[in-house]
């Protein structure tokens, strides 16, 4: 089972690798002539790539939130550990 940190990690990629598609494709539509449904397929693709980034946007930040959490529970009870040293070797 992947980490959090690399599920953090390959949707950050996803969206960067979506991120430059789109960017090719605006570029397409400034620069080149198209023909209407050339350019109706990459608008609808542009969509497509803008719905995906959302959806990968938000798994990630519940993925940063359930990151967190753990963050927490690790030093919550690394301070119960050497809360625990200390009772015993005072």
């Amino acid at each position: 089972m992947p980490t959090i940190v690399s599920q953090i990690e390959d949707l950050e990629n996803n969206i960067k690798a979506s991120e430059d598609e789109m960017d090719m494709i605006d570029r397409s539509l400034r620069l080149r002539r198209l023909s209407e449904n050339e350019r109706l397929d990459l608008e609808h693709k542009m969509k497509q790539l803008q719905e995906q980034i959302k959806e990968n946007e938000r798994d990630l930040g519940r993925l940063r939130k359930e990151n967190r959490k753990s963050m927490l529970m690790s030093v919550a009870i690394l301070a119960l550990f050497i809360v625990a040293y200390l009772i015993i070797t005072s």
